[in-house]
């Protein structure tokens, strides 16, 4: 699967360039989107993804939770090692998971209201121009409904003056009325 760059969006407790590394790490991205599960340095064979468990030892990180939306990789939370020193253990690595589901879900959601939003303000927008280019359109069509009763009731004087001089004519050729 083609893997998406991601940037860093906050850090606590680690040096900045330290997670930029790690971030453009693509093993690890990779490595996320994949399992679609957490991965900690204890579960890293030094042959398979070698830069990476550099990369986490050298940061200190213990602990990559992929942040996944209908399966696909939007983000990971790193963390670093347990302030006790130990292991994360299988409930520790479950209780994040969930609150990692969470917050995918939660980031999810926030895109999708913002989508939303900008669909209703694109629509509104479409609305008021629309509406607006049939306000003109309106105009025109009154002025033209404005200007051919004119020319209709021109047409209508003039033939009925035209009767008028064909009844006085007829009068005057043929002497009776109609």
């Amino acid at each position: 699967p083609k893997t998406k760059a991601f940037a860093l969006y906050k850090t606590i407790g680690f040096e900045e360039q330290n997670g930029h590394s790690l971030v453009k790490d693509n093993s690890l991205t990779q490595h996320l989107q994949k399992t679609g599960k957490p991965l900690t340095y204890e579960e890293l064979d030094f042959r398979q993804l070698g830069t990476l468990k550099e990369n986490m030892e050298r940061i200190h990180a213990s602990l990559c939770l992929p942040l996944n939306s209908q399966e696909t990789l939007i983000g990971i939370i790193v963390l670093g090692r347990k302030v006790s020193g130990d292991a994360y253990s299988k409930e520790d690595i479950e209780l994040l998971e969930s609150l990692s589901n969470q917050a995918s879900i939660a980031i999810e959601n926030a895109r999708l209201y913002e989508q939303v939003k900008d669909l209703s303000e694109n629509l509104q927008e479409k609305v008021q121009e629309q509406t607006k280019e049939l306000q003109g359109l309106n105009e025109t069509l009154e002025e033209k409904v404005q200007e051919r009763t004119r020319e209709l009731e021109q047409s209508r004087q003039e033939i009925r003056q035209r009767a008028e001089e064909l009844e006085k004519w007829y009068k005057l050729t043929v002497g009776r009325e109609l």
